[in-house]
């Protein structure tokens, strides 16, 4: 099986996809999108990051999230609730209604700085996780893919650079140290095939 990778950026999907069902047998289009919005739009895409869509599923309540129900509230000039422990911002939470009290993510805070965001769905399940370090650089984001099976993409850095240096991929277990391999693994198990060709059309 030849998958075709594609994401937001990529141009032209279906015109690359025809032909390349003429040269081989059996193509497959991957969408490996981060976008929580995205849906799939073209016949037999599969989209491999389970983020899409995520603000039409059910958001989670106040009283689901896991904060002591002593902790102070306030909302903010933007519409978001601040949450504070003995008068120190812990949190921010993001609404979808602040009459329903619903909410689709959660930045967490330390001395005024966001080290973790969750975006979160129905009983406070995390659909996706971003980690940074005392630096507020992504070192780790976390999410699901439609297998059910997590994967942690963690960025890698230099002492002192604010890029990233290299990209590696934690999962199912075992550390991938580039995409390729990764995606190969995960499309083997979601595609149940150990032939797998990954083809890249990433934009």
């Amino acid at each position: 099986m030849k998958i075709m990778l594609i994401n937001e950026k990529t141009d032209h999907v279906i015109e690359t996809f025809n032909q390349l069902k003429r040269r081989y047998h059996h193509v497959q289009i991957v969408n490996v999108t981060e976008d929580e919005q995205y849906v799939a739009r073209q016949a037999g895409e599969y989209v491999l990051y389970r983020v899409a869509g995520a603000r039409q599923r059910p958001a989670t309540t106040l009283n689901e999230l896991p904060f002591a129900p002593d902790y102070a509230m306030s909302y903010t000039p933007q519409g978001e609730l601040r949450v504070t422990d003995m008068g120190q911002e812990i949190a921010t939470l993001q609404l979808i209604d602040w009459q329903k009290q619903t909410v689709r993510a959660i930045k967490y805070m330390v001395a005024g700085s966001n080290w973790q965001f969750d975006l979160v769905g129905e009983r406070a399940a995390v659909i996706k996780r971003w980690i940074r370090d005392e630096r507020l650089r992504t070192i780790m984001i976390r999410l699901t893919q439609n297998n059910g099976k997590s994967v942690k993409k963690l960025y890698n850095y230099d002492s002192d650079s604010q890029q990233p240096v290299s990209l590696s991929f934690l999962y199912d277990g075992k550390l991938y140290a580039n995409e390729t391999d990764y995606l190969t693994k995960a499309c083997q198990d979601i595609f149940d095939t150990q032939d797998i060709e990954i083809l890249r059309y990433l934009g």
